[in-house]
C-alpha cells in the first residue's frame, strides 16, 4: 500500500531529498552539488509517498 504524507519541517525535507539524489547519481551531477541542490527544496511544499513503512 502506498499513503503520501506532507512534509512540513525542513530538516526531513532534506533528508529525504538527498536520500533520493544520492540513489540517482546519473540524474543528479554534480556529485560536489548535491549537498547544495538539497536544501533549496527546504521552502516549498514537499509530500513523500511511502510503501509500507520504508520511503
Amino acid at each position: 500500500m502506498i499513503r503520501t504524507k506532507q512534509i512540513d519541517r525542513p530538516d526531513e525535507k532534506t533528508s529525504i531529498t538527498l536520500k533520493i539524489m544520492r540513489s540517482l547519481p546519473a540524474w543528479f551531477s554534480p556529485p560536489e552539488d548535491i549537498e547544495k541542490k538539497s536544501v533549496i527544496h527546504r521552502e516549498y511544499p514537499f509530500f513523500a509517498a511511502y510503501v509500507e513503512d520504508g520511503l
